[in-house]
C-alpha cells in the first residue's frame, strides 16, 4: 500500500514539473507570476541642478592690450569678481575645471534683444527716478567702503533736478582704488543674465565735474565685466582724465565695439595714488548715443 502511493506522489510531481516546463516557454508563468506579485512603491525624488557658480571659470590672454584685475565686489562685500579694464585678445578656459552642462549654460546666457531707436539717447542717468534710466549704480569695487555715491545731489546739477555726487575717502583702510559699475541688472557680474543690447550706438558721452578741480579718474569705461556665463562682449575705456571745476562734456566713442551684450553700462575707477587726499566729483547726464 505504501508502495502505492510513494508511486502515486511521484508520479504527481513528475506530471507538476513537466506541466512547468512547458508554460515558461509561453511566457504564460511569467504573467501569472506578474498577476500576483505585490506591487512595490517606488519613491520619488527631486532632480537636482548641480551648482555651477563657480563651476567654469575664465582666464584672459593679455594680447596687445594690458589687463587689470578688479575685486568688484556687491553691497555686502562678499563676493568678488574680475573685471577687464582693457579688450583681451581671447578668452579660454582654464585646464582642471569642470565644464558647464551645454544646455544650463544656454538657458542662462540668455541674449539680450536690440529694440532701440540710436535717433534718440539711450540713458544710463538722467535724473534720479526718472523712467528714462537703464543702468543701476550697483557694482562697487575695490575698496568700496571709501566710496560714498549719492545720486539724489540737487547743487548745481549739469542738467534736469539732480545729478550724482561722489566721494572717495582715502583716509579708510584697504585697496587702494575703489569703483563703480552701472549694471543691468542691478548686481549683475554675469551670473544674472544679460544686459542691453546696444548695437547702433556710436558713442558714450557724459558730464563730469570736481568740486575743486584736478581730481584724477583712472578710468571711465563701457563694458568689461568677465568670468560668468553672460559677461560683457566688449570693453572700451577713457583715462586717465583730469576735472575741472567746471562741468565738462567726455565722450567714449564705440566704433568697432561689439554691443551686443552690455551689463556694465558705464563705471569709473580712482587710485589713492593719484588722489592721496581724496577726492569729490558729479556725474550727469550719462547716455548713450
Amino acid at each position: 500500500m505504501n508502495s502505492k502511493k510513494t508511486t502515486f506522489l511521484l508520479s504527481l510531481i513528475l506530471i507538476i514539473i513537466l506541466i512547468l516546463l512547458f508554460l515558461r516557454p509561453c511566457g504564460i508563468l511569467n504573467k501569472i507570476q506578474q498577476r500576483f506579485q505585490k506591487p512595490v512603491a517606488i519613491e520619488q525624488t527631486e532632480e537636482v541642478i548641480p551648482d555651477t557658480s563657480t563651476a567654469n571659470k575664465f582666464a584672459v590672454n593679455k594680447g596687445v592690450c594690458e589687463t587689470t584685475n578688479f575685486s568688484g565686489k556687491n553691497f555686502n562685500h562678499a563676493k568678488h569678481h574680475r573685471a577687464l579694464v582693457f579688450k583681451p585678445s581671447a578668452a579660454v578656459t582654464t585646464n582642471n575645471e569642470s565644464s558647464i552642462p551645454s544646455d544650463l549654460a544656454t538657458a542662462m546666457a540668455v541674449k539680450a534683444v536690440n529694440l532701440w531707436d540710436f535717433s534718440k539717447p539711450f540713458y544710463v542717468y538722467s535724473d534720479v527716478g526718472s523712467k528714462n534710466n537703464h543702468y543701476y549704480l550697483s557694482g562697487f569695487m575695490g575698496n568700496v567702503k571709501a566710496l560714498i555715491a549719492n545720486k539724489f545731489w540737487e547743487n548745481n546739477p549739469e542738467s534736469g533736478k539732480t545729478c550724482i555726487k561722489v566721494t572717495y575717502n582715502t583716509q579708510v583702510e584697504g585697496e587702494g582704488w575703489a569703483g563703480i559699475y552701472w549694471q543691468q541688472p542691478a548686481n549683475n557680474w554675469g551670473d544674472k543674465g544679460a544686459g542691453y543690447n546696444l548695437t547702433g550706438a556710436a558713442k558714450l558721452t557724459f558730464w563730469a565735474r570736481g568740486e575743486k578741480g584736478g581730481e584724477e579718474i583712472g578710468t571711465f569705461m563701457v563694458g568689461g565685466i568677465q568670468g560668468k556665463i553672460s559677461e560683457d562682449s566688449d570693453s572700451r575705456t577713457l583715462g586717465p582724465v583730469d576735472l575741472t571745476k567746471d562741468w565738462k562734456q567726455y565722450t567714449i566713442y564705440l566704433t568697432g565695439m561689439d554691443l551686443s551684450n552690455i551689463i556694465g553700462g558705464f563705471g569709473f575707477t580712482v587710485t589713492q595714488d593719484s588722489n592721496p587726499n581724496g577726492a569729490v566729483f558729479y556725474l550727469d547726464d550719462i547716455r548713450f548715443e
